[in-house]
């Protein structure tokens, strides 16, 4: 059975980097990955264009675990808190308390944050304190990892989602 992955990539991403390639490219995955509009402008309207994009996403595909990686984390972190995503989730180095969206979780949400310790453009204290917030997080701290999250495709990124699918 393939799983359906919703995944929303970083400010500076793309459909084609290197997570979501790996997405795609999995043939236990029917991963979409949304392009986004312009980063220009002030990121509060690009924000408020991509947030609309992912809940239209969101509607259609009715993925069994949704990726936010960096802004995208943000991205989801919205989605959660409103209610509008109840499912599984991974963030990804997430841009969500950064760009102030919440510090906090719902309790019930399954939900695996990683970030690598060495984020020089997201502090990692900002996963610790949403994981910290909800009895149902989980936090992986990769010490040796930086914001790319360089080693997550060396086995933690299908665990994760194995672990989340399965409970």
């Amino acid at each position: 059975m393939t799983h359906k992955i919703l995944m929303f990539h970083g400010k500076e991403g793309s459909p084609y980097g290197r997570k979501a390639t790996y997405l795609r490219k999995n043939p236990s995955y029917t991963a979409h990955i949304p392009s986004y509009p312009s980063n220009e402008g002030p990121v509060e309207d690009v924000f408020d264009k991509c947030y609309e994009i992912a809940k239209e996403e969101l509607k259609k595909m009715n993925p069994d675990l949704v990726v936010g990686s960096s802004f995208g984390g943000g991205i989801l972190l919205k989605l959660v808190t409103e209610g509008l995503w109840t499912g599984p989730c991974i963030f990804l180095a997430q841009a969500g308390v950064h760009y102030e969206i919440s510090t906090t979780l719902p309790q019930d949400l399954p939900c695996i944050l990683i970030h690598g310790a060495k984020d020089k453009i997201i502090d990692v204290r900002d996963s610790e304190k949403l994981a910290r917030s909800s009895y149902s997080a989980k936090m992986v701290t990769l010490p040796n990892d930086s914001h790319a999250l360089e080693s997550l495709l060396e086995g933690l990124f299908d665990l994760s989602i194995d672990y989340l699918l399965k409970s």
